[in-house]
């Protein structure tokens, strides 16, 4: 991961979400601070995704808003009634 600044406070991204949204990852750039560990996976074996290991490890970091909402929403599912207040509330031209 090319190092960036994290989405929610502006520190040195280490992470990218891993939360799910519309069944692809959600992916902000986040900093250790920002960042919730929600699991630890180890890959063993010889020569573990071609990186010339024999143990790999992967974690699964969640940004705050993917925490909030569980990890894995739809967006069309998902709707605050604020958004939906607002949507109701535009004012349409016909062209």
């Amino acid at each position: 991961m090319s190092n960036g600044t994290c989405e929610f406070c502006s520190e040195i991204a280490v992470n990218l979400c891993d939360g799910l949204i519309d069944d692809e990852t959600c992916d902000r750039l986040l900093c250790e601070a920002c960042s919730t560990r929600k699991g630890i996976t180890f890959f063993c074996g010889k020569n573990v995704f071609g990186t010339g290991m024999d143990l790999c490890i992967d974690t699964e970091d969640w940004c705050p808003r993917c925490v909030k909402l569980g990890g894995n929403f739809h967006t069309g599912a998902y709707r605050s009634s604020r958004a939906l207040s607002g949507l109701k509330n535009r004012k349409v031209i016909a062209l």
